[in-house]
C-alpha cells in the first residue's frame, strides 16, 4: 500500500505585492523560499496586462498551496478592467489594484492567506515624486493613494491575523517561519503540495541516504500501573500471542509509532526492547502477512523485537505492548529518530490510570545525541491535558533520541 498524502512533498507559494517598490523585498523571499525547498510563484513571471495573462496568474493561484501577500507603502498600479474580469469579484465603478485583484482571488478560492504589512509605513509627502515612475504627484493624488492602500490593509486585516515587518531581515525570517508553520499543521498535507511521480511506482531501499522522516509521531498510552513486589498482587494475567505464554501484570503501557517517510521504501525495518517480561507486536500499516525477524540471543526473544516489514510504503505504523517495563528503577521512556527527521513528536498519556497525578511526575526531558551528550528540553513539554504530555522537536538528526524520564511517587 503506498499513501501518498505523506510523501515527501514540495509546496507551491504565491507572492503577491505591488512590484517596483517592493522588487528586492520580493527577490530576497522568493530566493530564501527556493533555498527552503518551496516553489515559488509571482506576477513578475506573468503581469497581468490583459484577460488572458489573468487567466494565467488566476491558474497559477489555483495550483498554489499558500498565498503569501505583503504590503508596503504603495497601492499600486490599478487593474482598469478588473470588473470585466472578475465582476463577482469587483464592483462596477470599484477602482482596485491588481495586487488587490489577486489577493480576492486567493480569498474567494479558500487558499490560506499569509499577510505581512509594513511596520510603521510611510506616509506620502505633498509635492513628492514617484520615483519609480517620475511622475509628479499631487496633493490629492497622494491623499488618495494612502486612502485606498489604508482601504486594502483593512479589507486584509478583516477576518484573519497579519504580521508587521520593519526590516528586510525580519520579513524574509517572518515569511520562512509562517509558512513552515503553516505547512506542519494538522491537515495541511493531507491534500497540498506536489509529489514526484518517481517517488509512487519506484520504491528504495530503507537505508538510502536520500530518505528521511518527513514526521513521526511516537503514541505512549498506559493501560494500567501497580508498583511490583511488597507482596503487591498482579493487577491481571495477559496471554501474549507472539511468545505463546500467559504473563502476570502489574504495569501494562502500548505505543503506536507512525513513521512517515520522504519516499516509499520498499522495507521497514523496527527495533525495540523492555526491561520487563513481555513485548507483544503488531503491524497497523501497511498490510503484511508475514514478518521477517533477525535472530535473537537465547532467552532474550520475549523482550526484544527486531522485525523487518517487507511491503512498500511510505508510511509505517506499528502497535506494540509492553508488559511490566515501568518500574523502579526503569521509568524511562524514548523514541528515535532512525533517519534525520522533520517532525518528531512523542506523547505519554496517563490518562487511564487511576490517580495518576499522584502517581507519576515528570523528572525531565532530554534529546541525546549517538555519542550521549544529553540536552535538557524539559521547558518544551507541553501539557495538552492532565496526563497527558507531548514534546515534538523539528529538524532533529539521524539516530537522536527523546526520552522522557519519570519518578515513581508513593
Amino acid at each position: 500500500m503506498i499513501l501518498t498524502d505523506h510523501l515527501y512533498r514540495r509546496y507551491q507559494v504565491f507572492i503577491s505585492s505591488t512590484f517596483r517598490d517592493l522588487e528586492k523585498e520580493r527577490n530576497v523571499v522568493r530566493n530564501a523560499l527556493v533555498k527552503h525547498n518551496y516553489i515559488v510563484e509571482g506576477m513578475e513571471m506573468f503581469p497581468a496586462t490583459d484577460k488572458r495573462q489573468w487567466e494565467v496568474i488566476k491558474e497559477r493561484i489555483d495550483k498554489s498551496d499558500l498565498y503569501v501577500l505583503i504590503i508596503a507603502d504603495r497601492f499600486g498600479s490599478v487593474a482598469a478592467d478588473a470588473h470585466a474580469w472578475e465582476p463577482e469579484l469587483v464592483g462596477v465603478n470599484e477602482s482596485i489594484s491588481y495586487t488587490q485583484l489577486e489577493f480576492r482571488y486567493a480569498r474567494h478560492r479558500r487558499i490560506p492567506i499569509l499577510a505581512f504589512i509594513k511596520a510603521r509605513r510611510k506616509k506620502p509627502e505633498m509635492g513628492a515624486r514617484d520615483q519609480h515612475k517620475q511622475e509628479d504627484k499631487t496633493v490629492n493624488d497622494l491623499r488618495k493613494e494612502e486612502e485606498r492602500v489604508s482601504s486594502f490593509i483593512a479589507e486584509v486585516q478583516t477576518g484573519r491575523m497579519t504580521d508587521y515587518w520593519k526590516d528586510l531581515t525580519e520579513l524574509q525570517s517572518d515569511i520562512i517561519a509562517s509558512i513552515d508553520e503553516r505547512v506542519r499543521s494538522e491537515g495541511f498535507t493531507s491534500s497540498n503540495g506536489w509529489v514526484h511521480a518517481a517517488s509512487l511506482h519506484h520504491p528504495i531501499d530503507y537505508n538510502n541516504k536520500a530518505v528521511f522522516l518527513a514526521s513521526k509521531l511516537h503514541y505512549v498510552k498506559f493501560v494500567a500501573h501497580s508498583e511490583k513486589g511488597h507482596g503487591r498482587p498482579a493487577l491481571y494475567r495477559k496471554f501474549v500471542p507472539r511468545v505463546g505464554k500467559e504473563f502476570d501484570v502489574w504495569d501494562e503501557y502500548n505505543t503506536v509509532s507512525v513513521n512517515c517517510f520522504s519516499h516509499c521504501l520498499n522495507a521497514y525495518k523496527f527495533y525495540t526492547r523492555t526491561q520487563g517480561d513481555a513485548l507483544d507486536f503488531s503491524v497497523l500499516m501497511p498490510y503484511v502477512e508475514k514478518l521477517t525477524f533477525s535472530d535473537v540471543k537465547e532467552g532474550l526473544q520475549d523482550k526484544v523485537l527486531n522485525p523487518t516489514i517487507e511491503a512498500p510504503s511510505n508510511v509505517y505504523a506499528v502497535a506494540t505492548s509492553y508488559l511490566n517495563g515501568f518500574q523502579r528503577g526503569n521509568t524511562e521512556l524514548a523514541t528515535k529518530a532512525t533517519h534525520p527527521a522533520r517532525v518528531l513528536r512523542m506523547i505519554v498519556d496517563f490518562t487511564s490510570v487511576p490517580d495518576h497525578a499522584r502517581r507519576f511526575r515528570l523528572s525531565n526531558c532530554l534529546e541525546v545525541d549517538p555519542s550521549e551528550r544529553e540536552k535538557d528540553i524539559t521547558r518544551e513539554v507541553r501539557s495538552l491535558q492532565p496526563g497527558v504530555l507531548l514534546i515534538e522537536r523539528t529538524n532533529v538528526p539521524r539516530d537522536h533520541v527523546l526520552k522522557f524520564n519519570f519518578e515513581l511517587l508513593a
